[in-house]
């Protein structure tokens, strides 16, 4: 366009231009070097950046002097490689999402001490932002020392040959402009450990390595972290609660592609799978009788905690091919035990994987049996790829005995009584549509993906609910009326049954998601970042988290929020009533005005007219005219919150009383 109507006139006397030397391919199997904003934006770290900036509080000059270079710094050092083989965080770009997500969850724990801790109040107020950005530099260089110890990497040279990169001696920038990803087969875990402090004096610039050495404290204590040496006091232990709640949010709702080259099998898979072999092939797991592994209650197999961890490790000991210098199995059953709690293979008792639970089985005689067990347990449909191939129900119940267990004390079957025992006959069907067990070719849990793909694919698996579909809205009841000028029309709806145990909220929103069931994305576009108060931030994450793992639904009937084409639409006061009810507080009133106007603060929501934030849409195909519009909040970036955000909801549109401010 900008040469529109200009003629191209060629200067007979001017000399030829010389074509520019072609840029290099980058082969298969590679990816680029990039510089720190190519690499924020590759995964999508603008939300979990503000938060840091954020809990460090410092001036706008400040952080650009001495916090952008060190996450700069960091950044250019890990590129896109991964936190671990096939654990947690590892896909491309998996370590800088994780360090980043330790460095925002840290620093927002540390809100709750005052640091330096057992210090005079005159210290505290002189060396807090100090002990803040002390913080910051042990979340990101905690695991900093991986792509020096864990992985061996590929580098293109500048002459074209293809090197080793070693760290030590400088970023994969000063050695060439692609590298490929390679794991060897045998590591030193905690080599990693070491080397940060081997890299803290690259990373941070001298003049705010000369502002910390005010305070020998401080830059003991690092040093002392960062090297193995100690376990880096307050900020160890924030690091390492940081460090846990990433891994866990990661393992449970996370990406789960890996590196093309990654050899090791996740523990997780391995275990799922044997476990589903020794049921499929029938006689290794014996159900429902006395001296059983498991019991089925119709929805879940109860199986005896101690007797199923060493059956699972001998089969795989008996079955696998394994790899010269391959690691075995975890000899303790506890890490067995966590491995399937931490994926959601079995069900969680507060925080635990055992239950303890009486087993009662009646006899046809009229006799029954009964002994108490520590059990795990394990949802039908985590073992069976469909309803058909379920187990046989026991004549009799699991009972959960007050209390949670734990990981001491685990059971193993009791030696089998001499005689005759119970053995169930299995219930009458019709031949025709009856299925024998066999080996199982559907996992319930999440599919790893071996093929690498671009960092815009890099999507979980939808999750295996039924899809979202955009469909007609109930209308309310009755109007309800909060604030005079906030009203919401949808508020009436009744809520889902309140859980006798609640699971713990998220404090803040992580690096954004995919929602369960997205089918067709549309562009998700991030702009300014804004800067709301932590109780808005614990709200935000409980909307990504539950929109991301499918608890929370979107562009139903029933829901509280919907995706519509100027953004996400948070039903008011509902989504607010749902948030404390998740969190098992009967909201009143007065807590709910309160969420309203700080998320009218928070920069997240839009207002619709100068003395209002309530938008209102209208019901395309409600049938009574007179009750056609809902009323909510608009959060006009929800790019914020998810990788990809969903259709709008075709059911919804802006009312003409709309005014976007």
């Amino acid at each position: 366009m900008f040469w529109h109507g200009r003629h191209n006139v060629t200067d007979p006397g001017a000399p030829e231009a010389i074509p520019a030397p072609p840029v290099p391919s980058i082969p298969a199997g590679f990816l680029p070097v990039l510089g720190a904003s190519d690499l924020f934006s590759e995964i999508r770290a603008d939300a979990l950046l503000f938060r840091i900036h954020q809990a460090l509080g410092f001036a706008p000059e400040n952080h650009a002097r001495d916090v952008l270079p060190l996450l700069n710094q960091v950044a250019e050092f890990v590129q896109l490689l991964p936190a671990s083989e096939s654990h947690h965080h590892a896909n491309p770009g998996g370590l800088l999402t994780h360090i980043l997500e330790v460095a925002a969850v840290a620093l927002l724990q540390a809100e709750e001490s005052k640091l330096p801790i057992g210090r005079p109040t005159e210290e505290q107020l002189k060396y807090a932002a100090r002990w803040r950005y002390g913080i910051l530099v042990a979340a990101l260089l905690h695991d900093v020392g991986k792509p020096i110890a864990d992985v061996l990497i590929d580098v293109r040279l500048p002459n074209g040959a293809i090197g080793l990169w070693n760290g030590l001696g400088g970023k994969l920038g000063d050695y060439g402009d692609c590298y490929r990803v390679n794991f060897p087969l045998k590591r030193d875990y905690g080599a990693h450990q070491r080397l940060p402090v081997m890299l803290l004096k690259a990373m941070i610039p001298p003049s705010t390595m000369q502002w910390l050495a005010d305070d020998p404290e401080l830059v003991s204590t690092l040093i002392a972290y960062l090297s193995g040496e100690s376990d880096g006091g307050t900020i160890g232990k924030l690091i390492k609660a940081a460090d846990g709640k990433s891994v866990a949010d990661n393992l449970l709702r996370g990406n789960r592609t890996r590196f093309a080259t990654a050899r090791q099998v996740p523990l997780i898979e391995r275990m799922m799978d044997a476990l589903r072999r020794m049921l499929a092939e029938g006689g290794q797991l014996p159900l429902n009788r006395e001296g059983a592994t498991g019991f089925c209650d119709g929805t879940d197999i109860w199986f005896v905690a101690g007797t199923l961890a060493d059956k699972v490790r001998a089969y795989l000991d008996a079955n696998e091919i394994r790899e010269a210098g391959a690691a075995d199995l975890p000899t303790d059953n506890s890490r067995l035990f966590d491995t399937w709690l931490d994926y959601a293979a079995v069900r969680d008792n507060a925080g635990a994987a055992i239950w303890k639970a009486a087993v009662t089985l009646d006899k046809e005689d009229g006799r029954s049996w009964s002994q108490t067990f520590t059990l795990l347990r394990f949802p039908l449909d985590k073992l069976y790829p469909n309803a058909g191939t379920y187990p046989q129900s026991l004549n009799g119940r699991v009972e959960v005995v007050a209390g949670a267990a734990t990981h001491t004390a685990v059971d193993q079957i009791p030696e089998e009584p001499q005689g005759s025992t119970l053995q169930l006959a299995p219930a009458p069907v019709d031949p025709s549509s009856e299925q024998q067990p066999g080996p199982v070719s559907e996992s319930p849990l999440p599919e790893f993906s071996l093929t690498p793909v671009t960092l815009e694919e890099l999507s979980p698996s939808p999750a295996a609910v039924e899809s979202p579909q955009p469909t007609p809205m109930p209308l309310p009841a009755a109007d309800e009326f909060l604030d005079a000028e906030e009203s919401a029309s949808l508020a009436m709806i009744p809520l889902p049954h309140q859980a006798e145990e609640p699971t713990p909220l998220p404090e803040i929103p992580t690096a954004p998601v995919t929602p369960a069931g997205l089918r067709v994305p549309q562009n998700s576009v991030i702009g300014d970042i804004p800067q709301p108060d932590k109780d808005i931030e614990r709200l935000m994450a409980w909307i990504q988290q539950g929109i991301g793992g499918g608890t929370i639904s979107y562009n139903r009937a029933s829901a509280c929020i919907h995706f519509v084409k100027e953004g996400m639409l948070l039903i008011s006061p509902k989504v607010f009533r749902e948030y404390y009810q998740a969190a098992g507080t009967e909201a009143d009133t007065t807590q709910i005005k309160r969420l309203q106007k700080l998320l009218q603060k928070s920069g997240y929501v839009a207002k619709n007219r100068p003395n209002s934030f309530l938008h209102y849409y209208r019901i395309t195909n409600a049938k009574n005219a007179d009750r056609s519009l809902v009323t909510g909040y608009l959060v006009t970036n929800p790019g914020l919150f998810f990788r990809d955000v969903p259709e709008a909801n075709a059911h919804l549109e802006a009312s003409a009383g709309n005014n976007v401010a």
